[in-house]
């Protein structure tokens, strides 16, 4: 498996991304696949590199292609961010917790997930399902996204992009919405507790049977 590495920066250009991307052999990728799936995940991750961001200690996962549909598994304390994938979640929810997922492009797939304190910062999303608590999704792309009966507490939104997004019977707790663009969606039936997004950032969104508490 690739080695340990540190990165101090949350960001890496685009050369480190696809170097990061092209280390992992399919022999590689095949193992880590078979692992995630595997009987006890956790045991499989902590026997990995790591890489170090922001003074945090991750399994090292950047960049790997994951081939087949990622569900009913739990990955804790992992840096995935730039993966390639099959899809995650479905009608298991796959569980995360303190993970990363920064720049990782959902679009292809549905994203089914119980995820807690992870960086979701700058990925793009097609359909969103599941439980999302303490998790950054800055600069993400939900444009065109579909989510139901999602909660997101104490998430943040921050110049994410949410433009044409219909986000229906769901709930945002306690969530952050500066710059985040929205208009041409719907928010129908869903509930925010604690902060919504200003009226002038809002613009046309539907906000039908919409409840403030």
């Amino acid at each position: 498996m690739p080695g340990t590495s540190e990165m101090n920066s949350n960001t890496e250009t685009k050369v480190q991304i696809n170097t990061l991307k092209n280390r992992w052999t399919p022999e590689q990728a095949k193992c880590v696949t078979e692992g995630l799936l595997s009987k006890e995940p956790g045991a499989f991750l902590r026997s990995l590199p790591t890489c170090i961001v922001e003074g945090r200690t991750f399994t090292d996962l950047r960049g790997v292609r994951i081939e087949t549909f990622l569900a009913n598994t739990s990955i804790a304390d992992t840096d995935m961010s730039y993966c390639t994938h099959e899809g995650i979640g479905g009608d298991m929810h796959t569980k995360f917790s303190s993970c990363r997922l920064a720049l990782v492009d959902f679009t292809s797939a549905v994203f089914a997930a119980d995820a807690t304190d992870c960086n979701f910062d700058g990925a793009k999303f097609k359909s969103v399902f599941g439980r999302f608590e303490k998790c950054c999704f800055q600069h993400s792309n939900f444009r065109k996204a579909f989510s139901v009966n999602a909660l997101f507490r104490e998430c943040d939104f921050s110049g994410a992009n949410m433009y044409h997004a219909h986000f229906l019977k769901c709930v945002f707790d306690h969530c952050i919405w500066s710059d985040c663009r929205l208009g041409k969606g719907s928010f129908a039936e869903t509930t925010f507790v604690g902060s919504t997004p200003r009226a002038e950032q809002l613009g046309d969104t539907i906000m039908e049977d919409v409840v403030l508490r």
